[in-house]
């Protein structure tokens, strides 16, 4: 069973997805802050990270650099779900950072946002 750590700080919009990735078959951890997501990211070692940019303390693309900084997560996949539109200077950064997908929160259902993690984690 593939782990997913949701980093969402709206608690509500958590347990959604937490329950949506639930019911689809994953174990699930959640983080509430950008440094949180940092430390769980070492310690629980999910096979996917769904990240938040607008986060309190660091936000989702420190998260980025600091787990692609660490040889020990640099590989597990991140995949942006955020409300921050579809900037091309949001997009365009999280792709440098070595963020395959980054979704829209209001254009993607808990169906869609189920599909994007099972494909992401069939390319990893």
């Amino acid at each position: 069973m593939a782990k997913i750590l949701i980093v969402e700080d709206d608690v509500t919009l958590s347990k959604m997805y937490q329950k949506k990735l639930m019911l689809a078959g994953y174990a699930v951890e959640a983080s509430f802050n950008g440094k949180d997501a940092v430390v769980k990211t070492a310690e629980e070692m999910p096979d996917l990270v769904l990240l938040d940019i607008m986060l309190p303390g660091i936000d989702g693309f420190e998260v980025v650099k600091q787990l692609k900084a660490n040889k020990k997560t640099a590989s597990i996949p991140i995949i942006i779900l955020t409300n921050l539109g579809t900037s091309e200077v949001f997009i365009d950064e999280a792709k440098m950072l070595g963020v395959q997908q980054y979704l829209v929160k209001y254009k993607t259902s808990g169906t869609e946002l189920v599909e994007k993690i099972k494909e992401e984690l069939e390319i990893n």
